[in-house]
């Protein structure tokens, strides 16, 4: 299940639903939930690849094995 929430609001703007096991981002690319260009989305790593679609997405940064992040990440 795939939710679109207003961060501000806290209002539910869309759900999708899939039949058994769906990756997170084919959900959304099957709902055809389009955002405007000024609209920030912050998701999490299950939207790999949402950058090429929506320019001003955020997506958290993934700890490579045996690493760490920097500050900044």
């Amino acid at each position: 299940m795939q939710l679109v929430i207003d961060k501000k609001t806290k209002q539910v703007i869309c759900v999708a639903l899939g039949k058994g096991k769906v990756y997170d981002f084919k959900l959304l690319k099957n709902s055809k939930t389009h955002f405007a260009k000024e609209i920030k989305v912050n998701a999490d790593k299950g939207y790999q690849g949402l950058k090429q679609r929506h320019e001003n997405s955020c997506l958290p940064h993934k700890k490579l094995h045996g690493g760490a992040l920097s500050d900044e990440q």
